[in-house]
């Protein structure tokens, strides 16, 4: 009778350990897991942060064109990204964008110190929940206005201010009427220099909705 050699023993007992494994089969310490949590956590509250409270500056701006707006309200014109980056370089400021037209692809921007930027839009935000609770008044006028009778919807929005309310002044262009519209937007910012010392803008220019352009004051608060 031929007598078979003994069966070899394996070492390990079920499967073997991967070649490589950092812990060799040992569970993370809780202390880890804690801190693996708290970084997914604070990524995910970044990732899911409020678009609308973005502000893109300098060379985060992607718009191609730029309308430029100065440090002090004036406004420069239509000009090119860099060109717009370099005079702002040039004066040791930065190049905030306002606001962005996905239509014609250009966007807004002031040449401004981004840190005054942020405090004087902080302030602004602060100002217009106190004219929230008084509410809005609304002034409307036709595209073919004349000066003494613009004057007077001036003084009209003044008494709405003192009051406590915010107003929205606006023009609505019908048909044909869309011709005119750089004439309304030269009304409505002498409307805005009429009243730059009791009130101030949420814009720097008139905002466009379809064919009702706009601008909202807020009164200036009383020292």
């Amino acid at each position: 009778m031929v007598q078979l050699p003994p069966q070899k023993t394996s070492q390990f007992v079920g499967s073997r350990p991967a070649t490589g494994s950092v812990n060799n089969g040992v569970r993370p310490s809780q202390s880890s897991v804690s801190q693996n949590s708290t970084i997914t956590k604070r990524e995910t509250k970044t990732q899911n942060s409020d678009p609308q409270n973005v502000v893109y500056i300098n060379d985060k701006i992607k718009a191609f064109e730029v309308i430029v707006i100065t440090d002090d309200g004036e406004n420069l014109g239509k000009m090119k990204r860099f060109d717009a980056l370099a005079l702002a370089q040039e004066q040791g400021l930065d190049l905030v964008q306002l606001s962005y037209n996905p239509i014609d692809k250009v966007c807004t921007a002031k040449i401004t110190d981004f840190g005054r930027y942020m405090y004087d839009k902080k302030k602004t935000t602060k100002e217009k929940k106190k004219s929230a609770n008084k509410g809005m008044k609304q002034i409307k006028f036709a595209y073919g206005i004349g000066t003494n009778d613009l004057l007077l919807k001036v003084k009209k929005t003044k008494e709405m201010l003192d009051e406590g309310y915010t107003v929205r002044i606006f023009v609505q262009l019908k048909g044909r009427e869309n011709i005119y519209k750089d004439k309304i937007i030269e009304k409505l910012l002498f409307v805005q220099e009429q009243l730059k010392d009791v009130a101030k803008s949420q814009s720097p220019l008139p905002k466009q909705d379809k064919n009702t352009y706009s601008f909202v004051f807020m009164g200036l608060s009383k020292k």
